[in-house]
């Protein structure tokens, strides 16, 4: 697509101009569909930014820097070197930049706050993004800081990184349940590409962010029944913390004219923490709080912390010889997972007789660990022969 053919509002993210695009689909928490497959990454000039998430660029970078926008599905880094189709492929979108914004520097800010009427319920956002690009070179710093459920970023980390939700049963609330949880974020990331020298060239970036998801709920509930009816109120309070940090890397080195080398390491870790109250009463509806009668009562609460690590490593060397088409590589992919979690649970619920008078309290204390470790190696290596101009014979095999 010819990004200049769709206009956008100024000082307007890519994000805005891949919604303009026929067969592509940005949802409200930015996740991409293009003709209704997932974009899993999106390239900037061919390369990662900010490693393999596809909101770095598409809600970091303004729209009026884009030449062009290529959608394809995009084979893995073995399969592009040997010409044959392993079967791997993932939907991906490529930004190229205008030849005059490949070199200088452009960015975007934006700041803003504001209060409710009594001046209790305050909201701030601050936004900050400065890019420094040289043919070859790039350099981007971006920051940002909101309590108005904005995340530039995807929440957990991206690049495979395990998500540690240290709450009860696992469940936390959703980062997509906008109108039920309050998001309060702060972020920051570097990103560097650059060649060094003539044979090699390196990119690396490091991002480390700050999520408070809050859940304040309260309602009242009245029950009808046909001899009776009762009323029940309820409050919610939940809060998950979760600060992550991430490290991307990529070297391709051209060791001769017939052998490269392309190492690829993406290392994260994060701390949750998770904590709710729940405090709910039921009674039998009067005509003052002293003519209620309760039925029951209960509170509950719950805890946990958790820890979380992941290295993702891929070491790709590929060889080839003076016969066209007649390629050897060795792939050998690394995965290492850890996450150990705390958890607690308490909670007492208190039942009242017909008179209102105390009945029975039931006690519950409750403690769980969780300790989660994975790590698989993987080497896979891989001989092409041509058999002739249009066809090739491969040789494969793999050990894990």
């Amino acid at each position: 697509f010819n990004a200049g053919s769709f206009k956008t509002q100024p000082n307007a993210q890519v994000e805005e101009l891949l919604r303009k695009l026929p067969g592509v689909e940005v949802s409200r928490d930015g996740t991409i569909k293009a003709q209704g497959q997932t974009v899993n990454r999106v390239l900037v000039d061919g390369k990662p930014f900010f490693g393999n998430d596809p909101k770095m660029a598409t809600r970091n970078l303004p729209a009026d820097i884009i030449d062009k926008v290529q959608l394809y599905d995009q084979s893995s880094d073995q399969s592009q070197f040997s010409g044959i189709d392993d079967g791997n492929r993932e939907r991906t979108i490529n930004l190229t930049i205008k030849r005059d914004k490949r070199r200088g520097y452009f960015g975007q800010n934006a700041l803003g706050g504001g209060v409710d009427r009594d001046g209790n319920d305050k909201r701030y956002q601050g936004r900050l993004s400065l890019n420094r690009f040289d043919n070859g070179r790039q350099l981007s710093l971006i920051g940002q800081g909101n309590n108005i459920n904005q995340q530039n970023f995807t929440l957990g980390g991206g690049n495979g990184a395990p998500i540690i939700v240290g709450t009860q049963g696992g469940l936390a609330p959703s980062i997509n349940q906008t109108p039920t949880t309050i998001i309060e974020t702060k972020a920051a990331g570097l990103n560097y590409r650059d060649k060094m020298g003539k044979k090699a060239e390196i990119a690396s970036s490091y991002f480390v962010n700050q999520a408070i998801t809050t859940t304040d709920q309260q309602s009242r509930r009245q029950s009808i029944l046909p001899d009776q009816s009762f009323i029940t109120d309820q409050r919610n309070y939940a809060q998950n913390r979760q600060t992550a940090h991430r490290f991307n890397g990529r070297l391709d080195w051209q060791l001769d004219s017939l052998t490269s080398l392309r190492l690829t390491p993406t290392i994260s870790w994060q701390r949750t923490r998770y904590g709710s109250a729940l405090v709910s009463r039921s009674f039998l509806p009067g005509l003052s709080m002293a003519d209620r009668q309760l039925l029951n009562t209960g509170e509950t609460e719950s805890n946990s912390t958790g820890n979380g690590r992941s290295i993702y490593n891929n070491l790709l060397l590929m060889r080839k010889f003076r016969r066209e088409g007649r390629t050897l590589s060795a792939n050998l992919n690394t995965v290492f997972s850890d996450g150990p979690t705390e958890a607690f649970n308490r909670s007492v619920n208190t039942l009242y007789d017909s008179t209102g008078g105390h009945s029975n309290t039931i006690r519950l204390d409750q403690r769980n660990n969780q300790a989660t470790y994975g790590l698989q190696n993987t080497l896979t290596v891989s001989y092409t022969e041509p058999l002739s101009l249009t066809r090739k014979l491969e040789f494969h095999y793999a050990y894990s």
